[in-house]
């Protein structure tokens, strides 16, 4: 019977490789930073629009 070839080549653990991708946790971790911006800029806003409307009374 004639061999099939390289068999390293043709392992099933090879077979599981595919394009890269970037790690899930490090989506997770931008979308916790962006959250966090996002929220300081709404407390900073709120308490820009206290101190100014205190000031005008």
């Amino acid at each position: 019977m004639k061999s099939k070839g390289n068999p390293v080549a043709r392992s099933p653990l090879l077979r599981k490789g595919g394009p890269h991708q970037r790690p899930i946790s490090g989506e997770r971790a931008r979308a916790r930073a962006e959250l966090r911006r996002q929220i300081d800029n709404c407390v900073d806003q709120s308490m820009s629009a206290r101190t100014s409307s205190s000031k005008a009374r």
